[in-house]
């Protein structure tokens, strides 16, 4: 029998200085988020969980700026008597910019 499902999520990021080309840690984008989920799959499992991440400029040729994305999350599932379980996740991943597609070309 499947109940009612909802999940409650909000982030925020904050970048201290994106253009500052003299400090590498004012450039990196910090993270933080959080989410509260009920399954409608039965009332007992409820995921809830807090996450850190960060994007760590890559600079590329042609002044692209790509990232190493990092994210660490710790969290809860279930409920105590039923399934209780903590948990802890790590993930990674990149975003790859390519500032070439909107030039205007000139040929000669």
């Amino acid at each position: 029998t499947l109940t009612d499902g909802w999940r409650l999520s909000f982030g925020a990021e904050f970048v201290p200085d994106f253009a500052s080309y003299n400090n590498y840690f004012r450039r990196i984008r910090y993270r933080l988020g959080f989410y509260h989920h009920d399954d409608p799959r039965t009332d007992e499992l409820r995921q809830t969980a807090l996450s850190v991440g960060f994007g760590l400029p890559v600079i590329m040729p042609r002044q692209q700026t790509s990232y190493v994305n990092l994210t660490f999350e710790v969290g809860k599932f279930g409920e105590a008597g039923f399934i209780d379980e903590r948990f802890f996740r790590i993930s990674a991943g990149f975003t790859l910019n390519d500032n070439t597609w909107f030039f205007k070309r000139k040929f000669n």
